[in-house]
């Protein structure tokens, strides 16, 4: 027994299938044969009401604007992006940014950033701070995913989509190496790097395969910066206890300067084949 509560229960639409036979007999046949015929009936009862529930779509409301950057071969830099509430309605947002590259290190920080999504009322612009760390790169332009995202209390929509373009000024190492001094006895010898090109952030200097492991440089430079016309004293050591153990008399080798994932072979200018780091 059904009873009638008073109000009609939503539920999925039922559907009956009923099937029917109709045994047609063949009149010249041996044997009489059976064919059977499906009808379906389909039924709704009036009791039963049917909801659709329709999502209406996401409208686009956040304009992504001031998205090309030039920047320096250089530690923590910052590079603002717009953003822009272009709906009716007041919206939290984020962006996020997807850097494929290893010689760069890049993120959205502070107000606006995923850590920190902020409120956009309706026509409202604000500055989202991406901080850049290029002091490693090889390349004179980088192209960079950036997305919006409107936090909604349970899933974070995806709003608009942008590129941002980090344009940097193309790099040539120009550094000379000069002996400055030697000593018979230790055969410690002195060398002046120096730089005649442009300012560098982040310059190493270090013994080439031939002579790693065989010789010491002092100071050790490691990604650090060196302005215009500026020059470094590296003296080398040899060690003579690795060399004894591989039974080497000799080593022959380059001081090699890497910056902006480019390197210089340096061997200084001698007078005689004796005084070229050899050892």
């Amino acid at each position: 027994m059904i009873r009638n509560l008073g109000k009609k229960m939503v539920a999925a639409a039922l559907t009956a299938t009923m099937l029917m036979s109709v045994v047609v007999p063949t009149a010249f046949a041996a044997a009489p044969e059976m064919t059977s015929k499906k009808v379906r009936i389909n039924a709704i009862s009036d009791d039963i009401l049917k909801v659709l529930e329709k999502k209406e779509a996401h409208m686009q409301s956040l304009e992504i604007t001031d998205i090309s950057f030039n920047i320096e071969r250089d530690f923590d830099q910052s590079c603002y992006v717009t953003v822009k509430n272009t709906g009716t309605e007041n919206a939290v947002f984020f962006l996020s940014v997807d850097n494929p590259y290893s010689d760069i290190y890049l993120g959205f920080i502070e107000s606006g950033s995923a850590t920190q999504p902020t409120l956009l009322t309706a026509g409202e612009s604000t500055r989202v701070k991406l901080s850049v760390f290029a002091q490693r790169a090889e390349k004179d332009e980088y192209k960079l995913p950036v997305k919006a995202y409107i936090v909604d209390g349970v899933n974070d929509i995806l709003d608009n989509e942008a590129e941002v373009t980090l344009n940097l000024p193309e790099e040539t190492l120009n550094f000379t190496c000069d002996l400055t001094s030697s000593d018979e006895e230790t055969l410690e010898q002195n060398y002046m790097i120096t730089n005649n090109g442009g300012r560098l952030s982040s310059v190493s200097i270090y013994a080439d395969d031939a002579l790693d492991g065989y010789v010491t440089l002092t100071p050790g430079v490691s990604e650090t910066p060196m302005n215009a016309n500026e020059s470094v004293n590296i003296r080398v050591t040899p060690n003579f206890t690795a060399m004894k153990e591989d039974n080497v008399s000799r080593v022959s080798g380059n001081i090699v300067v890497s910056a902006a994932g480019k390197e210089k072979n340096e061997r200084p200018d001698t007078v005689s084949e004796e005084r070229k780091a050899l050892f």
